[in-house]
């Protein structure tokens, strides 16, 4: 790419990669590369889809990206602090790296009554699935709207989330209506009705020292999708 910027009119591949075992793969590599080049002036570099590729637009129009890098720990050491359990960490992680776009965060009444409602997020996209946390039975009472709360596991900062609201729900009215039953031999169900019926809603930052221990060999959506359009896909399942 930089020997593109720097003006080169074509790029050629090295005698010992034409004659390795994946010639075709690699001048595949090099078009994509081209198209992504061609097409950079007139779009911005950090754009979820380049000019060129095949691929369709994330869902719901854009794909969601929020990991932290410049931070300073004795800082969020002063925040209040929620602990979560290993499936709130994994609803974190896929919040953050964008495989629950366009959601950026936990869902408030709003998002959750429009889903549980019509299978839509308020702003139309399709969307089945509530993404909730459930707050403690003890612990942060008074939530404002706006605050920064550290999420923390085995009381290790993971991640940040600014409260967009604070609500309570029944229990049982939510599980009927998401699971289509109140029965604890479901294991959703009894999950869901071990927590309380209060719930903190907010966009997610992940730290990048956790987003980066936690899957180190995983492909977040936008590397995937780099991956698609530099191998020129263009019917992708």
């Amino acid at each position: 790419m930089n020997t593109l910027i720097d003006g080169a009119d074509g790029l050629v591949l090295a005698a010992e990669t034409a004659i390795g075992e994946y010639p075709v793969q690699c001048v595949r590599m090099i078009q994509g590369l081209i198209h992504q080049y061609e097409g950079r002036q007139s779009f911005p570099q950090q754009a979820a889809t380049p000019p060129s590729s095949g691929l369709i637009t994330p869902h719901g129009g854009r794909l969601v990206a929020h990991i932290l890098n410049d931070y300073d720990m004795a800082d969020l050491k002063e925040l209040p602090a929620l602990e979560v359990d290993k499936y709130e960490i994994t609803d974190i992680y896929q919040l953050a790296v964008g495989a629950y776009s366009p959601l950026s965060g936990f869902m408030d009444r709003e998002e959750l009554e429009s889903v549980l409602d019509k299978n839509r997020l308020p702003g139309g996209s399709v969307w089945t699935m509530p993404i909730l946390l459930q707050l403690p039975e003890i612990n942060l009472n008074g939530v404002s709207r706006g605050e920064t709360i550290a999420l923390t596991s085995n009381g290790e900062i993971q991640a940040l989330i600014k409260a967009s609201d604070c609500y309570s729900f029944d229990l049982h009215k939510l599980a009927n209506r998401w699971f289509g039953t109140a029965d604890i031999a479901h294991p959703g169900v009894a999950r869901l009705l071990a927590g309380t019926g209060r719930f903190l809603a907010g966009q997610i930052e992940m730290l990048s020292g956790s987003y980066l221990r936690h899957q180190p060999y995983e492909l977040s959506p936008r590397q995937t999708r780099l991956l698609f359009d530099h191998l020129l896909w263009e019917r992708v399942v």
